[in-house]
């Protein structure tokens, strides 16, 4: 059942189908239920279609599409719907992907050949934070006579670079869900989550945060060792912070003792590279962290006589390589020419889970256990309160379980 706050969201977004507006923005915290809404609001389309012709004195965007700005939200937002209706990411539906510069040292967007110009359409975008102003007019470039319904939350974090997301500075009509559906009082973690945010909107002071079982804070010592029994012995865990170098020394430290487990990728997930790749479309250096974009399991390549098993990984607009069994990639360099050398060196791949990764990139996912050291976080507490509110409430807002601090940020 739709709560008050829901229903008068849900009204909104029936009569944006037929009305004027070209744009909307439907913001909200974690449970506030903006998947619910969702949901009901594609079960109800049909009829409020229906309801536009009979009213609506021009023609209005009669079919829907849905997308997600990252592949991680593509999967949970799919999970969530009970409907059939296929989600992609927006990069995807517009056949736009990244490509880096070697020239500027950047990223820009390009069109691909599978490039679409979209027409007649009202287009749901998920965790619309990500749009930066590069994304947001390649998006309308390509768009003709329709209507979008960004989803996601004003007090996540920006695109690197930007204070606050694009899409809130443009001025939109906002729908704001600010009912929690379901009790939080008795969780610390998603109370911690409400206060940040509300911190966050509000400009107001850091609250206070309550230590107990689900939030802790222990030395550093202790900390390193806890994530270190944790990554061993149970799964979805992360380690998040601000900046890359302590993201680096984590997982270059943790790669040594984890290196030996068995890993399974699957598409979205965060993974750091391990060896240096440098081809005509990328150029990865170790420790560099990225996303799996897609992926094909099962697949071989036959060097010098040998069918070495593995995957491919589509990583930054490119598919790589990678054997099932790491040492097949130095066995293979080993035993082939040195043309076939240098070609492995380019298209084959050598990634492992980040147990660590920024907050940035994390957001859209959700993980059973969070550590976060507050020393990295430091820096940005003198320099940026409002940028290290929002950090801290993406960092503990990943957590389902347990939140694990250690350090200090005075």
């Amino acid at each position: 059942m739709l709560n008050q706050d829901q229903q008068a969201a849900l009204g909104r977004l029936s009569t944006f189908v037929f009305d004027d507006s070209k744009e909307l923005v439907l913001s909200g915290a974690a449970g506030t239920g903006k998947s619910y809404l969702i949901n009901q609001f594609l079960q109800g389309f049909s009829s409020y279609v229906a309801l536009g012709k009979a009213v609506a004195s021009e023609d209005f965007p009669e079919t829907l599409m849905i997308t997600a700005t990252t592949n991680k939200a593509v999967s949970a937002l799919q999970s969530q719907l009970s409907s059939l209706e296929e989600v992609r990411t927006i990069h995807s539906a517009l056949g736009i992907r990244p490509l880096y510069d070697f020239s500027t040292k950047k990223t820009k967007l390009i069109l691909t050949d599978k490039h679409t110009l979209h027409s007649n359409l009202l287009i749901i975008i998920d965790e619309y934070s990500y749009i930066d102003k590069e994304l947001y007019t390649i998006i309308h470039k390509n768009l003709r006579n329709c209507k979008i319904l960004y989803v996601g939350d004003s007090y996540q974090l920006p695109p690197i670079g930007s204070d606050l997301p694009y899409i809130d500075v443009l001025g939109i009509e906002k729908v704001e869900l600010t009912q929690i559906m379901r009790q939080t009082d008795n969780n610390p973690i998603q109370a911690l989550s409400r206060d940040l945010r509300e911190s966050v909107k509000n400009k107001t002071t850091l609250p206070r945060i309550p230590l107990g079982t689900e939030i802790m804070k222990v030395d550093r010592a202790q900390f390193q060792q806890m994530l270190v029994n944790d990554l061993r012995t149970t799964t979805n865990i992360k380690y998040l912070a601000h900046s890359n170098k302590a993201v680096q020394h984590y997982n270059k430290n943790l790669y040594q003792i984890l290196q030996s487990q068995s890993e399974s990728y699957n598409k979205g997930d965060i993974v750091q590279v391990n060896r240096f790749i440098s081809n005509d479309h990328v150029k990865f250096k170790p420790e560099m962290i990225t996303s799996i974009d897609d992926i094909s399991h099962n697949t071989k390549q036959h060097i010098e006589g040998t069918d070495y098993l593995g995957m491919y990984l589509y990583i930054e607009g490119y598919w790589f390589f990678m054997p099932y069994n790491v040492a097949d990639y130095d066995k293979a360099l080993d035993s082939a020419s040195p043309q076939l050398a240098q070609m492995i060196q380019k298209e084959w791949i050598d990634v492992l889970h980040a147990c660590a990764c920024t907050i940035h990139k994390s957001q859209g996912s959700t993980f059973k256990k969070v550590y976060i050291d507050l020393h990295d976080m430091s820096f940005i507490y003198n320099r940026d309160r409002e940028l290290f509110k929002r950090l801290l409430y993406v960092a503990v807002s990943r957590a389902k379980e347990q939140v694990v601090f250690t350090g200090d940020i005075g």
